[in-house]
C-alpha cells in the first residue's frame, strides 16, 4: 500500500533523481513540499515582470519575419489559449505547428480545426509516416519505459518546419504544474540551496519561461529519445535532418517560451474564452487536466506498472502546492490519469501505432526500464551520424542528466 504526502497528495512512488522512492517524513509530508515550504520565496512566480520581460521581447522580434511566433499547437486548453492570447492579444502573426503523433481524437481534430480558422492562424500538420512513427515509439518503450506523444518529440520533429519559418519566438502549450514541478525537481535534486540562491535571481532577472534556444538542454532532451534506439535507414535519414535544423537554430537568435509562467492563466477562463473560438472540452478530461491527448491513461498506467511517478501527477501535485487548485478539485482531476493498474483501453491504439503486441508491451513493464537507475545504452554509431556538435565525453555527461531530468 503506497503512502501519500498529506499536503499535495503525491504517492511514495520513484522519483526520476535516482530512481528511488519519494521520500516521505515521519509527518507525512514528501520532500517537494518540505522544500517548498522552507524555500518558498526561492519559488515565487512574479507574473508582472515575466510579463513586462515579454513584451518587451515581442516589440523588439515584431514584424521582423514573415512570422513572429511559432506554437507547437494540440488543440489542447493550454496551446489553444496560447494561440488565442498570441493573436487576438498580442497581435502578433503566428504559425501553428502540429506534430501528428497518431492518438488524435475526432473531437481533438475538430478543436484543432475550429481555432485555427477562428483565430486566423496559419497551420502546418507535421507527419514523419507510419513505419517512423512506429519505430520511435517502440523504441523509445522498450528502451527508456517511456510514453508521452507531446512536447519533445514535437520540437523535434518539426524543427524543419519551424526552422523554415524564421520565427524568433517558439511557444510551448506547457501548463504552469507541468513546468513548475520540472524546475523544482531540478532546482531540488541538482543544487545546494546556496547555489539555487544564486541561480533563481538570476532566471528572475532574465524572466521566467523565456529560454534562449542555445540552452544545450533542449536539443540533449530531444537527442535522449532517439540516442538508444536502432533505427531504419529511413528513420535514421528523419533524424539526421532533423537535428540538422535543431541545431541550425540553435545558432540563431530564438526563444523558447513558456506562457504558462509569464500570465497567470486561469483554468475557468480558458475553457470559457476558447468555447468562443469553436473549442469543446473532449470527453473524460477535466478543464484543470489536459484536453490534447487521448492516450493520458495509457501513460498513467505505463507508469504505474514501473512503480514511478510521472509528469501529470506531479503537474497536479505542484498545482495543487502551489494553491492554483484546490484539494477537491485535485481529486476530481486525479482519475483523469488513471493511475492504476487496470490496462486502460487505449492500449489496442498503442500497439497499432507503434506496431507491437500486447505480450511485447507487457513484457517490456515486467523489466521496468522506467525504473532502472542508469540509462540504456547509447547508441554511438548512430549519434555520430546526427552529427551533434558536443564531444562524446561531454554528451554522455549530458544524456545522464537529462535521463533524471525527463519525466513522461
Amino acid at each position: 500500500m503506497s503512502k501519500h504526502c498529506v499536503q499535495c497528495g503525491l504517492p511514495d512512488f520513484k522519483i526520476t533523481y535516482g530512481r528511488e522512492p519519494l521520500p516521505i517524513d515521519d509527518k507525512g509530508c514528501c520532500v517537494f513540499c518540505n522544500d517548498y515550504e522552507a524555500n518558498q520565496k526561492l519559488y515565487e512566480v512574479n507574473f508582472k515582470a515575466n510579463e513586462e520581460k515579454f513584451l518587451a521581447l515581442c516589440n523588439q522580434i515584431k514584424g521582423k519575419q514573415k512570422y513572429d511566433a511559432v506554437i507547437m499547437y494540440t488543440g489542447g486548453k493550454d496551446s489553444g489559449y496560447a494561440a488565442y492570447y498570441l493573436t487576438k492579444k498580442l497581435g502578433l502573426k503566428v504559425l501553428a505547428v502540429t506534430w501528428d503523433n497518431g492518438f488524435f481524437s475526432k473531437q481533438h481534430e475538430q478543436n484543432l480545426r475550429e481555432l485555427v480558422q477562428n483565430l486566423g492562424l496559419d497551420h502546418k500538420f507535421i507527419s514523419i509516416g507510419e513505419n517512423n512513427l512506429a519505430e520511435f515509439y517502440s523504441n523509445r518503450l522498450k528502451k527508456l519505459g517511456r510514453f508521452c506523444a507531446c512536447t519533445q518529440p514535437a520540437l523535434l520533429f518539426c524543427a524543419p518546419e519551424i526552422a523554415a519559418s524564421e520565427a524568433p519566438l517558439i511557444i510551448m502549450g506547457v501548463s504552469f504544474g507541468q513546468q513548475l514541478s520540472l524546475f523544482q525537481n531540478r532546482l531540488l535534486f541538482e543544487f545546494n540551496i546556496n547555489e539555487r540562491q544564486l541561480m533563481l535571481p538570476l532566471l528572475k532577472e532574465r524572466g521566467m519561461g523565456i529560454y534562449q534556444m542555445q540552452d544545450p538542454g533542449f536539443l540533449i532532451g530531444a537527442l535522449l529519445d532517439v540516442a538508444c534506439g536502432n533505427y531504419s535507414p529511413a528513420m535514421e535519414e528523419l533524424l539526421q535532418n532533423c537535428f540538422k535544423h535543431f541545431q541550425q537554430m540553435m545558432q540563431e537568435e530564438r526563444y523558447i517560451n513558456i506562457l504558462s509562467l509569464i500570465y497567470n492563466f486561469d483554468h475557468k477562463i480558458i475553457g470559457e474564452v476558447l468555447s468562443q473560438y469553436g473549442w469543446k472540452k473532449p470527453n473524460n478530461t477535466h478543464s484543470a487536466g489536459h484536453t490534447s491527448c487521448i492516450m493520458e491513461h495509457l501513460k498513467g498506467y505505463l507508469a504505474y506498472k514501473q512503480n514511478m511517478l510521472n509528469l501529470d501527477y506531479l503537474e497536479i501535485a505542484a498545482e495543487r502546492r502551489w494553491g492554483r487548485i484546490s484539494k477537491e478539485l485535485f481529486e476530481e482531476v486525479l482519475p483523469t490519469i488513471h493511475y492504476n493498474q487496470a490496462e486502460p483501453p487505449e492500449m489496442e491504439l498503442f500497439c497499432k501505432v507503434a506496431k507491437m503486441t500486447r505480450e511485447e508491451v507487457e513484457q517490456v513493464l515486467v523489466g521496468k526500464p522506467f525504473a532502472s537507475p542508469n540509462p540504456p545504452p547509447i547508441n554511438w554509431e548512430l549519434v555520430k551520424k546526427l552529427t551533434v556538435n558536443i564531444n562524446q565525453e561531454q554528451l554522455s555527461k549530458f544524456l545522464s542528466l537529462a535521463y533524471n531530468r525527463g519525466i513522461p
